[in-house]
């Protein structure tokens, strides 16, 4: 396995969701804008 690639993946949720929590109520329009890669 790569460990570079799932460290850049789990780094880059964790700034995903370190910036959702900015907000105080994330509504579907910011969420729309978040790409959903789900397999």
């Amino acid at each position: 396995m790569e460990l570079t690639l799932v460290m850049a993946l789990v780094t880059a949720l964790l700034v995903a969701l370190g910036f959702l929590s900015l907000h105080d109520e994330p509504g579907p329009a910011d969420l729309a804008e978040l790409p959903v890669t789900r397999d």
